[in-house]
């Protein structure tokens, strides 16, 4: 199997789980998803906004476009807004390895970060 192969068709099964696994939250209460629990993050919504930072984080390094906004989705707080960010972000990650070349897939992409190098 290619490289390409290999990294569209991951791509395309992480998007058909992120949009199963929204589809049945989007079926819980908010009482549910605020319900507090023992995790790294207080409630279930809490983890999907951490979730979608984390996604948005490496999108930004991913297409080397050094756009993550922390204060941006900080400032997203309604369940439907995590959901649909989670979905897109998802969405965007598919529709842009689509696009990539074996070439592109093997390129080194340096990353500058506070927590690594």
């Amino acid at each position: 199997m290619s490289l390409k192969t290999l990294v569209t068709k991951s791509v395309q099964y992480n998007n058909w789980v992120v949009n199963k696994y929204i589809d049945w939250l989007s079926t819980k209460s908010d009482e549910q998803l605020n319900q507090e629990t023992i995790s790294s993050f207080p409630t279930i919504l809490k983890t999907l906004h951490h979730i979608w930072q984390t996604q948005e984080y490496w999108w930004s390094h991913i297409a080397e476009n050094n756009e993550f906004d922390f204060e941006k989705t900080t400032a997203a707080a309604g369940k439907e807004e995590v959901f649909n960010a989670i979905k897109n972000n998802s969405q965007k990650l598919v529709d842009y390895v689509e696009t990539l070349s074996e070439e592109d897939l093997s390129k080194n992409v340096k990353i500058e970060s506070q927590w690594f190098h």
